[in-house]
């Protein structure tokens, strides 16, 4: 049955061999699908609604508005939107080739001509038109084109993948650059109290209450936090300077923090999400075009097997005022005879390079299904993390209230108080440690799904 079509399709082909140039080229444009190519300008980042309303979720300004920037300046962005302008140009090139190319020329001749004994040179200029054309019997043009498209698909993803990847790392520096902030106002205050009981130990140590190890190690401790205030202090400056750069700003120590950590609002999120979603991944998107480009290579490589119709012209103005066009149309066609086995083995190559896209497509999406679910588990286990030291923070304060009400009643010493103002410093610390580690990952569940996570139903 397929070797009939072949020959059927071939005796139409044949019928239509002595048409004029302009009826080959339309019926062989007509014979062809048209592959969309949409332009450039519609693949800029996209932030579908989702994602709006993810980074909405927590109550930021200033990350809405950085988010904003790195749109606009971000570099590796504007690297990933140039390759998608490079990739829609290619297209346009190859679609370019379902059209004639025509050409247009002075054409310049010298004769001479004798006349009674004497010799008379004439030169003689006309326009002269050429045409040449390949129909496109079996698709194989059509497949290239198909090639080209997918690839340009494959390129609006990766924009999306840096889009989605720019925006998790911004958030993430950016709630870091938070947490420092914090973590720096609560280690002064934790110096602070450790130089007012070393000051109290030395005047005990005068007295002859404390001993002169209490007071040394009291000091390893002031400078232990004075060391790690500094190291605090320089991860702070560090972490504003790659916000800026992630924003695309050219002044990197011009960002002002405008919040707390603590006032940033966590999105509650549902503990079950859709794998449905993973089919928007980028990763997974980027290795379905790729089974599409091996189908549409092993389709063109299969064309390369029939014979191919070229039809040219070459057109003068003596030929139009003469009437004379049918005889200067040409066409030729032209098929494999022998190639050693070179056209089939192309084939094999295509298919085996289809297959293994097919098994890598399945080896993605396998990846990204233990990726998501892994995200989820660390999710959920560091939400409980938050929770507990959310707990024991509260314990630390209230026994800082009991101790600071011990104090003034004269019923506790201030070594007591200092005690217990030290353990709510660490308890705080700790719990500004457990929500940053709680952001990254949400963070990451945010980046795994390349897309807002689902939330719990309100009722």
């Amino acid at each position: 049955m397929k070797e009939q079509a072949i020959l059927t399709r071939t005796k139409m082909h044949g019928m239509r061999f002595g048409l004029v140039f302009s009826l080959a080229i339309a019926l062989g444009a007509c014979a062809q699908q048209p592959v969309e190519t949409p332009p450039a300008e519609q693949a800029v980042i996209a932030l579908e609604p989702g994602h709006n309303d993810w980074w909405q979720q927590f109550e930021s300004p200033q990350l809405l508005t950085l988010l904003a920037e790195a749109t606009d300046s971000n570099r590796d962005l504007g690297i990933a939107r140039e390759r998608l302008a490079q990739a829609n140009a290619q297209l346009r090139v190859n679609v370019a080739d379902k059209y004639p190319g025509i050409g247009a020329g002075i054409r310049s001749s010298r004769n001479s001509v004798s006349t009674d004994g004497s010799s008379v040179d004439t030169n003689m200029n006309t326009l002269g038109i050429d045409a040449s054309y390949s129909v496109d019997l079996w698709g194989a043009r059509a497949a290239r084109e198909k090639v080209e498209a997918f690839r340009l698909a494959q390129q609006r993803e990766n924009l999306r993948e840096v889009s989605l990847q720019l925006q998790a790392d911004l958030a993430e520096r950016y709630f870091e650059t938070l947490a420092l902030r914090d973590q720096i106002a609560l280690a002064e205050t934790a110096l602070s109290a450790s130089r007012e009981l070393h000051e109290l130990l030395v005047l005990k140590e005068e007295i002859g209450v404390a001993t002169e190890v209490e007071v040394a190690q009291q000091w390893n401790l002031v400078l232990a936090q004075s060391a790690s205030l500094e190291r605090l202090q320089r991860d702070f400056t560090a972490r504003k300077r790659a916000v800026a750069l992630l924003a695309g700003r050219s002044e990197l120590d011009s960002l002002e923090t405008a919040q707390g950590f603590s006032a940033i609002e966590f999105p509650s999120v549902s503990p079950e999400q859709s794998l449905a979603m993973l089919e928007g991944r980028p990763d997974v998107r980027l290795a379905a075009h790729a089974v599409e480009i091996g189908e549409a290579n092993l389709d063109h490589a299969k064309a390369l097997r029939w014979p191919q119709l070229n039809l040219s012209a070459d057109i003068t103005l003596d030929d139009l005022s003469g009437g004379d066009l049918v005889s200067n149309l040409l066409a030729g066609l032209t098929a494999p005879v022998f190639q050693g086995g070179r056209i089939q083995g192309q084939i094999d190559v295509a298919k085996a390079e289809t297959r293994i896209r097919g098994i890598q497509y399945e080896q993605i999406f396998t990846f990204a299904t233990e990726e998501v679910l892994n995200a989820l588990t660390a999710q959920g286990s560091l939400q409980r993390s938050l929770e507990i030291s959310r707990k024991s923070l509260a314990t630390s304060d209230s026994l800082f209230q009991n101790a600071k009400v011990q104090y003034d009643l004269g019923a506790a010493d201030f070594l007591v108080l200092l005690d217990a103002q030290r353990s709510l410093v660490d308890a705080r610390m700790q719990e500004s440690e457990a929500r940053l580690k709680y952001a990254r990952a949400l963070l990451n569940l945010f980046r795994v799904l390349a897309a807002a996570p689902e939330f719990p139903q309100v009722d």
